[in-house]
């Protein structure tokens, strides 16, 4: 699941905002290969690589949360009963209350570069360990599993056309210097299209600037930042341009990464019925760094009513931290809340949405 540039507090595709270790970029799940000692998932969070690929902020809390569950099992046509028909429902009620039900993942990394790793509220058991970042290594849980750890830099694996996306919807700021208080001039007011426009010299692929978008922009023109075409734009051929290019616009650049491999008998003492696992990520700043200023340390209740339940439910570790960004997050993720800041902090936002792997 894809999350880069969210919230707007960190979204540095703005001109005003610089890259932050807190922005989450994506967080991928799925079966491990190995399963010479039992049945195995991958699971790894990625996120700007601020101050560098490799070097992580000290100001940073990383989590990543797990929750298990069993696979909904409707009632069939032979069985038309009433018990059947309520049987399905509680386990609609478990597989949504299930994510209340959180084992955490919880990383920070000292100014010597040096991770803290802890493995909080697991039926396999909590432990925690101090490890060097950069290297693979094996971890035992107190009931003897081995869970396979790296926090360190990589190549980013998230393969995206990110400019041809941003060229379809004519979205300024991949291509201009524009500041996030400048929400008029984001997606331009031109028809979203697959196909180049005629005379839409704003977006179209510029051959005497091949990496415009890609990392190049422009100053934003004094206007009409409008089309004034009335149909497609066809090359000296007869032929169509499609606004994709098919370029990976990640590759080449680097992030962090957190990856873990867990035995599913870990994550479950029920794996053989458990074959559902709920994932999701969260970055936290620390307050005492006074970074991302556009979230505030210290909430207003009455305009973030969460404070109160924050009050009640985080632990004295999480209070002295803000949360910042979600990827994945059940309830709460700012890809599916329009980039907003205050969206990012509501605890029960009817979006239900997060990364099922191993199934």
């Amino acid at each position: 699941m894809a999350d880069h540039n969210d919230p707007n507090a960190v979204n540095s595709i703005f001109s005003d905002i610089d890259v932050s270790a807190a922005d989450l970029y994506d967080i991928f799940g799925f079966p491990s290969a190995d399963t010479s000692s039992g049945e195995k998932v991958v699971i790894a969070l990625t996120f700007a690589s601020v101050p560098q690929a490799g070097v992580f902020d000290s100001d940073m809390l990383y989590r990543i949360r797990i929750a298990t569950d069993r696979r909904l099992m409707r009632p069939t046509k032979e069985e038309p009963s009433l018990d059947s028909l309520l049987a399905y429902l509680e386990e609609v009620k478990n597989n949504y209350l299930s994510v209340l039900r959180v084992s955490e993942v919880r990383v920070t990394v000292d100014q010597n570069n040096r991770a803290n790793i802890r493995f909080i509220d697991f039926p396999g058991g909590d432990f925690a360990a101090v490890v060097d970042t950069n290297r693979s290594l094996e971890l035992q849980s107190p009931a003897g599993h081995t869970v396979k750890a790296y926090i360190g830099g990589r190549d980013d694996a998230f393969f995206n056309d990110l400019t041809g996306f941003f060229r379809s919807i004519n979205y300024a700021p991949q291509f201009y210097h524009v500041p996030h208080t400048m929400p008029e001039v984001r997606e331009l007011r031109i028809p979203k299209t697959f196909l180049e426009l005629e005379a839409n010299d704003l977006f179209n692929y510029d051959p005497s600037l091949p990496q415009w978008g890609r990392g190049l922009k422009k100053e934003l023109p004094p206007g009409p930042l409008t089309w004034s075409g009335d149909r497609f734009r066809k090359d000296q051929n007869g032929n169509f341009r499609f606004v994709y290019s098919g370029a990976d616009a990640r590759a080449g650049q680097n992030c962090n990464a957190i990856i873990l491999e867990f035995p599913v008998a870990y994550l479950t003492d029920r794996p053989t019925e458990h074959r559902i696992v709920n994932t999701w990520g969260e970055s936290w700043v620390l307050k005492a760094a006074h970074k991302i200023e556009s979230i505030p340390d210290d909430p207003l209740w009455i305009e973030h009513p969460h404070v109160l339940l924050d009050a009640l439910t985080l632990d004295q570790e999480l209070k002295r931290y803000k949360l910042v960004d979600t990827d994945g997050q059940a309830f709460a993720d700012a890809a599916l809340s329009e980039r907003e800041d205050n969206r990012q902090l509501v605890p029960l936002h009817r979006d239900y949405e997060s990364l099922t792997v191993f199934g």
